[in-house]
């Protein structure tokens, strides 16, 4: 895999796990599904098509981040499976998923407080 598409694919991927971490500090959910088309895929990564040791590439970048991916090519599709509890996170990942957990469970707290019985 060439410098330019690992740096491409690590955006993609980033953007996935920041999406991801967004929607869990307003859910509390950890595992999240996306679907990425090939066309999409292909456009944010610079490539007209990808060809087999591509398609090889991109599962492996992002199952060693612990994130599954499965291709299906008849319609061009990948599907991908955050779980915020397995993936590898970068340092500001950590923090703002640290921050995400805590105002979900600052939001649980004070749904579970009584109101004054005033």
């Amino acid at each position: 895999m060439l410098a330019g598409d690992r740096l491409s694919l690590d955006r993609v991927l980033a953007a996935y796990i920041d999406t991801s971490i967004a929607r869990a500090s307003l859910t509390g959910e950890m595992v999240f599904r996306y679907r990425l088309t090939e066309a999409e895929l292909c456009r944010t990564i610079g490539r007209l098509r990808l060809h087999e040791r591509m398609l090889a590439d991109v599962r492996t970048h992002f199952r060693n981040a612990n994130v599954p991916i499965s291709h299906n090519p008849k319609p061009g599709m990948w599907d991908i499976v955050v779980d915020l509890n397995r993936c590898v996170l970068t340092h500001t990942q950590a923090i703002r998923l640290s921050l995400a957990m805590h105002a979900v469970s600052e939001r649980s707290f004070i749904e579970y407080v009584e109101p004054d019985a005033t």
